[in-house]
């Protein structure tokens, strides 16, 4: 009934779908089945036109979408039942919840949230379709890259070219830097202050200028 009410008002559902991997088997054993395998509706919710998306509760559990991706899509508890099956949803429908629908309740599904065309660069690149992959695999898929704005993550010890001076942040880096990353981020781990600039080179390629500070 509450799904019915939210439904009405046009309330957000953000769902801990991990309950039903980490917790599932608990919740059926105090509440008994009929409940306990309602946990973390979000098929009914969705089936109602209420907008879902995941969260963790971090440091609860760690913050790994695509293992929420595959709680939604699976449903298996750590014991190995499946808790609910009716509330099973597509990976198309768990992506949703993990971009564009959670960016929703944030007000910015205008800027992210989906690639667009005008929307901010803020996505990752993953080694499988988590479309084409079997539902038992969505949580093996690696995430090769983060890219946010003009910076992305990747393989620490990549080298990449760079024309102009850049700050380079801890963990990011811009896709037109040339560093080795790795001894970058070991020279700034080496200074404990908040803040410090360190000029780094590799061979004959241009001076970086990088900055530590706190993420």
């Amino acid at each position: 009934d509450q799904l019915d009410r939210m439904a009405k008002i046009g309330m957000i559902a953000s769902i801990f779908i991990g309950h039903v991997w980490f917790w599932g088997d608990i919740h059926v054993k105090n509440f008994g089945e009929k409940r306990g395998n309602h946990i973390s509706p979000a098929r009914d919710a969705l089936d109602r036109g209420v907008k879902v998306n995941f969260h963790q509760d971090t440091p609860v559990t760690k913050p790994d979408m695509l293992h929420s991706v595959w709680c939604a899509v699976n449903r298996l508890s750590r014991g190995g039942n499946i808790i609910g099956e009716d509330q099973r949803i597509s990976a198309y429908e768990a992506l949703k919840a993990v971009t564009i629908d959670a960016a929703y309740e944030y007000f910015e599904e205008h800027e992210k949230g989906s690639i667009e065309e005008g929307k901010r660069a803020d996505l990752v690149i993953l080694d499988r379709n988590p479309l084409a992959v079997p539902a038992m695999e969505l949580k093996n898929i690696k995430v090769l890259e983060t890219i946010k704005d003009e910076y992305r993550t990747g393989d620490p010890d990549e080298v990449v070219e760079f024309t102009d001076p850049v700050t380079i942040k801890e963990g990011l880096y811009p896709k037109t830097s040339i560093v080795n990353i790795a001894a970058l981020e070991e020279k700034l781990k080496e200074n404990e202050s908040e803040e410090q600039t360190y000029t780094v080179q590799k061979g004959d390629a241009p001076t970086v200028i990088a900055q530590k500070f706190d993420m």
